[in-house]
């Protein structure tokens, strides 16, 4: 289902042209017409559809369009029919049918269609082949793949993104066949190299996250926690969440292997990131494997620094960060806090304000802080700055912290926001100096 990118809005315009037609037609009348259009509006359908529910349609469409437009009858027809629905098959999980169409796409179109059209038929072959964990059996197809559209001269976009689907496809079966490591990295190379524009980000972010599995695998892991970091710059938590928690577990699986104290900070800071994506429902095992993780990762660090709290450790964390990084780290950290139950979210920011107030530039993570919970629901931000006057009020330092806060409350916020945070703080007890 390549081609030409579109807006959201485009899409959705576009279907209803397209149902317009569709409706408008009567398959008693003219049966080839009302097939091809329906072939159209399924293909559109099947664009904008964000969920397997979505899909049914689609799918009811194009089976009923292949039924006219039959193999023998109009065997490309038939090909790109058994195309879209592959692709819609392996999005809803079903490998089996999603192979039977790929199959039947690729044998209908060899030598039918442009050479690249038919090289993209078989890339999504050996794409639903290797998901199967038939990889000898999908490799020729995805070198096939690769040769013939390398071979295009002054390549369109379509036959680009093909391209790039293609070398991925390769490089992601030769790394899971245990292949060259150069193979590998060159094929995932090749998809950066390719996909600078603004419609490949996902491809050029999992070649970033392929060739940290890849490092990874061959103890290259310093390597792998750059390629790993590339990836979730890319794949963020908010355009692609699945894809940035399964970055930031494979990150959090390197640090710990690195071993130090450090790392393993790093590594309870990515695998806590996974935990909040990973739906506890839809995604048992890597939310499985990723408690696990942070299990180990909790012990090594309470062995290596036994008078430490995972809260010290994440403030050392921020501590061992400066600018923009110290505030993304951040931000993660009440990303992670502001789902919890109130009771919960209270305990968790009492003991972050606990470590926080223990350091000697606690100043300085007080503006990182008092800057991003202004970003937070106002109930984040009231339960934050109960905790921190709760924090100050037990401390030995409180005169010194209490005039902390109000420099920062002077150098971060203006006008009326200053005013309502200064309140809330006197609110629960904050005497400003």
């Amino acid at each position: 289902m390549s081609g030409p990118s579109h807006e959201p809005g485009d899409l959705i315009a576009k279907v209803a042209s397209l149902r317009r037609v569709f409706e408008s037609l009567e398959v008693s009348v003219n049966q080839d017409e009302w097939a091809y259009s329906a072939l159209r509006l399924g293909t559109a359908l099947a664009e904008v559809a964000d969920s397997n529910a979505a899909l049914q349609e689609p799918i009811a469409l194009l089976r009923r369009a292949q039924r006219v437009l039959t193999a023998d009858r109009a065997p490309v027809e038939h090909g790109r029919i058994a195309t879209v629905l592959g692709t819609c098959f392996r999005r809803i999980g079903e490998t089996s049918a999603a192979l039977s169409h790929m199959d039947t796409a690729a044998r209908l179109l060899r030598g039918r269609v442009s050479l690249a059209e038919h090289a993209a038929t078989e890339s999504n072959l050996a794409t639903v082949l290797m998901e199967g964990g038939k990889l000898v059996e999908a490799l020729p197809h995805a070198d096939l793949a690769v040769k013939a559209l390398a071979e295009i001269e002054a390549p369109d976009e379509t036959e680009r993104r093909a391209l790039i689907a293609a070398y991925l496809n390769r490089g992601l079966i030769r790394q899971a066949m245990g292949g060259s490591y150069n193979d590998s990295r060159g094929d995932f190379v090749a998809v950066l190299d390719l996909s600078a524009g603004a419609d490949t980000v996902l491809q050029r972010g999992m070649a970033h996250h392929a060739l940290g599995v890849l490092n990874k695998e061959h103890g290259k892991f310093t390597d792998a926690l750059s390629e790993f970091g590339n990836a979730s710059l890319l794949l963020t938590s908010s355009t692609f969440p699945m894809q940035h928690a399964i970055c930031r577990f494979n990150s959090a699986v390197t640090n710990e292997a690195l071993g130090d104290t450090s790392d393993l900070r790093r590594a309870l800071r990515d695998v806590s990131v996974a935990l909040t994506i990973f739906d506890q429902r839809l995604h048992i095992a890597q939310r499985s494997a990723a408690l696990e993780v942070r299990s180990r990762v909790i012990t090594a660090l309470a062995v290596a620094c036994p008078d430490m709290t995972m809260s010290d450790h994440q403030i050392q964390s921020l501590l061992e960060m400066q600018g923009d990084a110290r505030l993304t780290l951040m931000r993660e950290i009440f990303s992670g806090v502001k789902s919890f139950p109130s009771d919960v979210r209270s305990q968790v920011l009492l003991d972050l304000c606990d470590s926080l107030v223990k350091v000697p530039d606690s100043e300085q993570l007080m503006l990182s802080l008092v800057t991003v919970i202004m970003e937070f629901p106002d109930g984040v931000l009231v339960d934050t700055l109960s905790a921190l006057v709760a924090s100050i009020h037990d401390h030995s330092r409180r005169n010194d912290l209490s005039r902390e806060v109000d420099n920062v409350i002077h150098a971060v916020l203006h006008g009326p926001q200053r005013v309502r945070v200064r309140d809330v703080l006197e609110y629960f007890g904050w005497e400003r100096p």
